[in-house]
């Protein structure tokens, strides 16, 4: 159970990482953080995909929309993870997943639940990352980086998909 607060952690860096609106890059909805201080713990300053290009000044209190619905589903899963803290526990069947340097079991619901849901929004995360890069080729030069680039967005964007529904289905057992 150790390693679910550090995949905790994690989820919320990338969210951070999501939340940096640019509208120089970006063209969709945001949300304006009136309080500064809130707005530089919420709002990475540069956009992960433009290493170097600072986010302009009247920018740096707005959050894009994927950004904001990311760190409402953290803040869901924290309020589940401490819900099935205070409840008994649950019994199911065992939820084991073990590679590298990740070990993650469960035999209680009250495990199993936030741990698949938090595997659920990280491939999410990573599905919005694939489409980042899909859209960022566009401004690449080389064709065979493009084609690199889309491939491994496209092999990014699929094996995050097959993951959540494995997830979705092993939930459900």
């Amino acid at each position: 159970m150790y390693t679910l607060p550090i995949l905790l952690v994690f989820l919320l860096v990338i969210a951070r990482i999501c939340a940096c609106y640019d509208s120089r890059i970006s063209k969709g909805k945001y949300i304006t953080v009136k309080h500064d201080r809130l707005a530089k713990i919420l709002i990475e300053k540069e956009h992960f995909l433009y290493k170097g290009k600072h986010t302009l000044k009247k920018d740096r209190n707005k959050m894009s929309v994927v950004g904001f619905i990311f760190y409402l589903c953290v803040i869901f899963l924290v309020v589940l993870l401490l819900i099935f803290l205070l409840l008994p526990p649950i019994p199911c069947t065992p939820f084991m997943m073990d590679a590298t340097g990740l070990y993650l079991f469960a035999d209680t619901l009250n495990q199993k639940i936030p741990i698949i849901f938090s595997i659920m929004l990280l491939c999410s995360e990573f599905i919005y990352f694939s489409v980042l890069l899909f859209r960022y080729k566009k401004e690449l030069e080389q064709k065979w980086i493009k084609i690199l680039v889309c491939l491994s967005s496209l092999f990014l964007g699929l094996i995050s998909t097959i993951v959540i529904f494995e997830m979705f289905f092993e939930l459900l057992t």
